[in-house]
C-alpha cells in the first residue's frame, strides 16, 4: 500500500525542522508550557500569519508563512488564492524575505 501526500504552496520562509526561539519569542509564547503550539497558532493567526507543517508527521518541518494552499491528495485543485500582502510591515525581520514555497506533507 502506498503513501498518500498533500501538495502545499505557500507565501513566506523555511523554518526547518524546529520552530526557532525567535519565534515563541515574537509571538510571546512560553514555548516550555504543556502543548504550546494551539496558542502559537492563534498569536499568528491574528497577526495574519500561519505555521505550516511540511514533509511528513514523523520528521516534521515547518514553514512561517502568509497564507497556505493545500491540494489534498487525490482531489481536484479548483481555485488558488496567489494573493500576497502588499503591506509586509507586519512580517518578522529575523525570518528573512518570503518567497513562494512548494513543498508536500506525506499522510
Amino acid at each position: 500500500m502506498g503513501q498518500s501526500t498533500n501538495g502545499i504552496l505557500a507565501f513566506g520562509v523555511d523554518l526547518g525542522e524546529e520552530i526557532p526561539k525567535w519565534l515563541w519569542k515574537h509571538a510571546g509564547v512560553d514555548e516550555t508550557q504543556d502543548d504550546p503550539y494551539p496558542e502559537l497558532e492563534e498569536v499568528l493567526l491574528a497577526q495574519g500569519l500561519c505555521l505550516v507543517m511540511h514533509c511528513s508527521g514523523e520528521y516534521p518541518r515547518y514553514l512561517l508563512a502568509y497564507n497556505e494552499q493545500v491540494a489534498y491528495s487525490g482531489h481536484e485543485v479548483r481555485k488558488v488564492d496567489l494573493t500576497v500582502p502588499d503591506d509586509l510591515s507586519g512580517w518578522p525581520k529575523k525570518a528573512g524575505k518570503p518567497a513562494w514555497l512548494l513543498c508536500s506533507l506525506r499522510i
